[in-house]
């Protein structure tokens, strides 16, 4: 056989068998795919087990058959062969069978359909606008409870901390949650049904649950099989393309949190290429299309055209109905993370990390085009587009935006964010805090201005706007996360310089000031995963005391003057001072505004 070596290959599982993938284990199952995604692992039954085990199942039920079913044969050379009833498998199940194998939530009771409709209510008037419109208006409990059970113990998950009475009922839900996930992958081949409704119930798992990596892998594994990710047929009618745009928004979120390799790209995916025109042919109005074909960023550089819009002040507002607004909220977000992945996962880690950092160089904020700065066309173009519409009856749609774009401009003008790796268990967030203004030099100022500054708009949205902070315990998980990163930003650690400077002491109390409040909002505030933003609660309160103790340091050892009091005595917003209130003398002369 020359230089090539025999090998026995490993008996493959039930699951790894179906999906046609390696099996690896040492001397006995369960295999090491089945351990992470905490799925049953088993051999399947050969032709001769199977025969084995019918016998057996036909031993052990013949015997408490119902009595009215069976004949007994008192002589076998005068009497014919008579029929005996089986019963069905669901039968064995829910009489005195291995019940302890099906955690259905129907089936254990965990909720009542009464229940389950209160959460739906709940999901569907705090929540679905994370899941552009999907969930909130088509969607009936008995359809459901009878047809989709992983969509509805979903929902039911993450919107059961928000119920006064069933908080304590998350835990059973999310152990039924994550056993519907596997059966689903052991069974993908089988299914044909309610495609869009179980991905959307991953979605939904994914965003709001922190054990998220097994929603989002079966999501994107079941949209390939059912071929999700390929160009609709034009001449039928299907909006499953939306599910595809729905997960590559997914992925680029999670890409973006953790630094991870993303499971979607947009080179290879055409689909994801074309959502603008897959939007544009999707509206009916030809006023909105012509906006959003001009629109479009597609070159080097912005038009005149474009720049002069972009200027403009006053501009005549298209009506836009809340399928089209969501629809176009959709493809804001899928452009958003196409330009994310264009800065950060173009090539190898060394590449991505380097055109992560020539963009700090102050020389090149004058000319960003050449710099490969999708973020900015992006950022002009639906600043353009949402001129154009009327967005009153979708205000998060517009906040998001704000939101997402805020922390890009955040995180691509901060050096220790861009090369991370720490976690929020682990305490090393406190030392990369403490030497984030030691890094600094007179090279990355400018970056260091704008990080700054988007980290302040991102933490006054969340905790000052009101169409955000009426919604603030219903955000996804990702966006408590990017506010935390945020908290670092602002809560920079001072130095002798900086306590003595008046104009950075303000910036200080600012900065302290949005961080206790948010921090406030965590405490005081469910989420629907409340270990999630526990971490984050503890992590920002060691964050905060870090930084009193840092201040606490500098001015005993320089000597300034004890100014710590101005920063944590809960002053009023620096940035709002001149729209504070006035005293108005009410007295003639005094008050030249006075009549």
């Amino acid at each position: 056989m020359g230089s090539y070596e025999s090998k026995k290959r490993t008996r493959p599982c039930v699951s790894c068998k179906r999906q046609k993938l390696k099996c690896q284990y040492k001397e006995s199952l369960p295999c090491e795919r089945c351990i992470k995604h905490g799925m049953a692992c088993y051999f399947p039954t050969t032709q001769k087990q199977s025969a084995t085990a019918k016998q057996s199942l036909r031993e052990t039920v013949l015997p408490r058959v119902n009595q009215q079913n069976h004949v007994v044969i008192r002589d076998q050379s005068r009497a014919g062969p008579s029929a005996v009833a089986l019963p069905s498998v669901s039968e064995i199940i829910d009489n005195g069978g291995p019940k302890e194998q099906v955690t259905d939530f129907r089936k254990l009771g965990i909720i009542s359909k009464t229940e389950a409709a209160e959460l739906l209510h709940i999901f569907c008037t705090k929540m679905s606008g994370h899941m552009f419109g999907y969930s909130s208006e088509e969607l009936t409990l008995e359809e459901l409870w009878d047809q989709s059970p992983l969509l509805l113990a979903s929902i039911c998950t993450v919107a059961c901390p928000h119920h006064p009475l069933l908080q304590y009922k998350k835990t059973r839900l999310q152990e039924s949650l994550r056993w519907l996930a596997s059966e689903l992958l052991n069974h993908s081949d089988s299914i044909d049904s309610n495609v869009e409704h179980i991905i959307l119930g991953l979605i939904i798992a994914f965003l709001w649950l922190e054990s998220n990596q097994l929603y989002i892998s079966v999501a994107i594994q079941l949209a390939r099989m059912w071929r999700l990710d390929q160009q609709p047929d034009k001449n039928k009618e299907s909006k499953l393309w939306r599910l595809w745009y729905l997960l590559y928004i997914a992925d680029g979120t999670q890409n973006l949190m953790s630094h991870k390799s993303p499971s979607i790209h947009k080179q290879t995916e055409p689909l994801i290429a074309s959502v603008r025109e897959m939007l544009v042919s999707n509206v009916e109005d030809p006023a909105l299309q012509e906006v959003l074909k001009r629109n479009c960023m597609k070159g080097t550089t912005p038009t005149t055209d474009q720049l002069h819009l972009l200027n403009e002040v006053e501009h005549s507002k298209i009506e836009v109905n809340p399928h089209t607004l969501q629809n176009m909220h959709l493809c804001g977000l899928v452009e958003y993370h196409m330009a994310i992945e264009s800065l950060f996962h173009g090539g190898t880690i060394q590449d991505t990390l380097a055109s992560a950092h020539k963009l700090l160089q102050p020389k090149t904020f004058g000319a960003p085009w050449e710099t490969n700065m999708d973020l900015d066309k992006w950022m002009i173009s639906w600043t353009i587009t949402l001129q154009n519409i009327d967005v009153q009856n979708d205000a998060w749609c517009l906040k998001s935006t704000l939101l997402y774009y805020n922390f890009a401009r955040m995180h691509i003008n901060t050096r220790w964010l861009s090369e991370r790796q720490a976690s929020l268990e682990n305490p090393d967030w406190l030392q990369i805090w403490s030497n984030a203004s030691a890094d600094r030099s007179a090279l990355i100022d400018a970056s260091h201005d704008i990080s700054h500054s988007a980290a302040i708009s991102l933490l006054k949205l969340a905790t000052k706007d009101k169409d955000v902070s009426s919604l603030f315990q219903f955000l996804p998980n990702h966006v408590y996360l990017m506010l935390f990163f945020a908290s670092i930003i602002v809560l920079e650690a001072p130095s002798a310089y900086s306590l003595s400077d008046p104009s950075t002491i303000k910036r200080l109390q600012q900065g302290f000031k949005l961080v206790k409040t948010f921090r406030g909002m965590l405490a005081s505030q469910t989420s629907s995963d409340a270990e999630f933003t526990r971490k984050i609660d503890n992590s920002v309160q060691s964050l905060l005391a870090a930084f009193i103790d840092r201040c606490v340091q500098v001015t005993n050892s320089s000597k300034v003057n004890n100014r710590i009091e101005e920063i944590i005595q809960d002053p009023t917003d620096s940035l709002d001072s001149e729209t504070a209130r006035k005293t108005i003398s009410a007295w003639p002369s005094v008050n030249h505004g006075h009549p």
